[in-house]
């Protein structure tokens, strides 16, 4: 991404489960961040904006169905979970209803789930016709939701296609302190780790 002027700065990564592109956030000006989208099957692809609007606008997933994207945006002041089609970003909803961080499809496309605060929530969705979004509900504590702008969001998680099993990031506490660990491992060919 850095080879991309202006999109120097790429954040959020998403790519599509067959692997064919990524969508991420990129910095479009001083408190503007827009979704970009590159192909990863074209060596040399230049990536593109799909989505641009005067807000911040993050953690972009399309739905597996490929109709729609969930993602992140602060245009009412806070941040929250949108829904709109992809790629034209028309139709857009609100998901959230009080916050909202790192939204996620269920692998079958009825049900989107995010942090909100201190919990998981889900949100039952149906996307045939006009889309219909039912009202959030809490699954579990996961702790506080922390922000820097130096490390970015605290509690992204990731789950299992039928939403039964998630993996929650949390901070280290001890009792009377936040242990902060500022090391960061970068391990490459993981995968071949794995064929061992």
């Amino acid at each position: 991404l850095e080879k991309h002027p202006p999109h120097y700065y790429g954040a959020n990564p998403w790519i599509s489960p067959d692997g064919s592109f990524m969508l991420y956030s990129c910095d479009s000006g001083p408190d503007r961040n827009d979704i970009a989208r590159v192909d990863l099957a074209t060596p040399d692809a230049e990536p593109e904006i799909v989505y641009a609007t005067p807000h911040r606008e993050l953690g972009a997933k399309v739905s597996p169905d490929g109709r729609y994207m969930v993602y992140i945006s602060d245009s009412s002041g806070r941040y929250e979970i949108y829904l709109a089609r992809y790629p034209s970003g028309e139709g857009r909803r609100q998901v959230s209803v009080d916050g909202g961080l790192w939204p996620r499809w269920r692998g079958d496309g009825h049900e989107i789930l995010f942090v909100a605060s201190d919990s998981l929530m889900a949100v039952d969705v149906d996307l045939e016709g006009r889309p219909l979004i039912g009202t959030p509900r809490g699954l579990f504590s996961v702790g506080p939701t922390t922000h820097s702008l130096a490390t970015g969001y605290l509690k992204d998680f990731d789950m299992t296609p039928d939403a039964e099993r998630f993996l929650i990031t949390r901070e280290v506490r001890t009792a009377d302190e936040v242990v902060e660990d500022t090391r960061i491992v970068h391990v490459e060919h993981w995968y071949e780790e794995f064929r061992r």
